[in-house]
């Protein structure tokens, strides 16, 4: 009995390997698929996403606003190196490194050195390809600083209108001549992303319908511009500043503040100045803006309209004076440290805060201090 029934175990055992081999299998394709569907979906939404205001490294498709590094190197991680699929990861994560340790072929080698910003060895791989490539020429001949050569190589890829890299062919032919009409009219109608087919349209001039917060502002900037006159100005100001901090929003604050400071519109070229990242804060002459900020904040509280005689009358009867009438040293300024160039110091503070500011300045406070910003700002 024992002999029949071990043959029978030796008999299914071939069976039940290829059982779990087929259950491995299954599992592994089923990952794979999933892992395929997670790198397609985050293809689709770079691919709709908006685009970087800065020249890309290669032409190829890559996370250059570093939306999806997380999840990127998540997927390289699981991937097996002599998986194609790692390669995709790779380029997408913009992971040269990664991308020449598992390229498979010259054009792979070539997106590789450019992500990891070698044009040279680019370009020396590309002259030894048989199979010229006009996207990876372009943007070599960019970083060789060779623009005319450059657009040439992008108007090759938009003769070519199936190709997946036309549409960002047109973008970086619209970074470098902004008024060119070629890659605005490819974008308006082709782009992957609805911010900038809308965008492109507003720049051709075709007043496309803004539905929304960021659509309008984009609309009343363009406006601007081609009308800068102080209310275009103040208005497209106002509302790019209602805006969450992007890389457009930022660019565009930055070509209104010159305009506005030549303009001497100070109220609304500090207000800019105080929006922009830090980064910008240094950039002269405009760093002025915060060194005369109670100067500014004065000229703001005049053309402020004046409040209604009830609300005046509750801020007098529920405020209380916070200088004494007697108009002595000690009555205004208190007891004071007995150190050497108080006042001086005292002077000098003086000019940051906002406490000493008349709730409704006359006209004559108006008018000194907009001819001492005039003769005290530098011009450019």
């Amino acid at each position: 009995m024992r002999g029949p029934k071990a043959f029978l175990a030796l008999l299914l055992l071939p069976c039940l390997l290829a059982g779990c081999s087929l259950l491995n299998k299954a599992k592994n394709y089923n990952q794979h698929y999933f892992l395929k569907q997670q790198v397609a979906e985050i293809e689709a939404q770079l691919l709709a996403s908006p685009p970087t205001l800065r020249p890309p490294k290669t032409l190829y498709l890559y996370d250059e606003k570093g939306t999806y590094q997380q999840q990127l190197s998540d997927l390289l991680h699981r991937l097996p190196t002599n998986d194609p699929l790692s390669q995709r990861v790779a380029q997408l994560l913009g992971d040269g490194l990664a991308l020449l340790e598992g390229a498979t072929d010259t054009l792979q080698q070539i997106n590789a050195h450019l992500l990891m910003d070698n044009p040279t060895e680019a370009s020396r791989l590309l002259a030894l390809w048989s199979n010229p490539d006009p996207a990876s020429q372009a943007v070599i001949a960019l970083a060789q600083g060779d623009t005319l050569t450059t657009i040439h190589h992008l108007e090759e890829l938009l003769k070519q209108p199936k190709s997946p890299l036309a549409y960002r062919a047109a973008r970086l032919w619209h970074h470098l001549d902004a008024s060119a009409q070629t890659p605005l009219h490819y974008l308006s109608r082709k782009s992957p992303s609805p911010w900038e087919r809308f965008t492109a349209s507003v720049d051709l001039g075709n007043n496309p319908t803004a539905n929304t917060a960021e659509e309008q502002a984009y609309t009343t900037y363009r406006s601007a511009l081609q009308k800068p006159d102080t209310l275009n100005l103040q208005k497209a100001t106002e509302q790019l500043l209602q805006l969450p901090e992007s890389e457009w929003q930022t660019a565009a604050l930055l070509t209104l503040r010159p305009l506005l400071y030549q303009q001497e519109q100070w109220v609304t070229a500090l207000a800019i100045q105080q929006a922009l990242p830090t980064e910008y804060h240094a950039d002269y002459p405009y760093l002025l803006l915060t060194e005369y900020q109670r100067e500014i904040k004065l000229l703001q509280l005049y053309q402020q309209p004046s409040p209604s005689p009830t609300s005046t009358s509750n801020a007098q009867t529920t405020a209380s004076p916070t200088t004494p009438a007697d108009g002595s040293f000690r009555s205004k300024w208190g007891n004071v440290a007995n150190v050497d160039n108080w006042a001086m110091q005292q002077s000098t503070s003086f000019r940051h805060t906002s406490s000493t500011l008349p709730t409704k300045p006359t006209f004559e406070q108006y008018q000194t201090t907009l001819r001492h910003l005039h003769l005290t700002l530098p011009q450019h």
